[in-house]
């Protein structure tokens, strides 16, 4: 994420939106392979996060969903390392 005057200030995580009829864990295994080409495994139940939060004077809203995975082996053997 980049500051108003081009500053990185931040990573986004991934995101996207969510099928019909699809799970929270299927979005996720889905986002990490069409995003990152990784193979993930979800082993956590899903946390949400809200923020409320002014940027110069304009009130913003956000919600993260999150949720802790595991890296499959094939997904570290065919991207290396990955560093989140």
């Amino acid at each position: 994420m980049y500051d108003d005057d081009g500053t990185i200030t931040g990573v986004r995580p991934l995101g996207g939106g969510v099928n019909f009829a699809e799970s929270w864990r299927d979005k996720l295994i889905r986002e990490f392979y069409e995003e990152l080409g990784l193979q993930v495994d979800v082993v956590g139940d899903l946390l949400s996060f809200e923020n409320i939060y002014n940027h110069k004077g304009v009130i913003g809203h956000e919600v993260a969903f999150v949720a802790e995975i595991r890296l499959l082996d094939s997904a570290l053997t065919a991207a290396g390392p990955v560093f989140f």
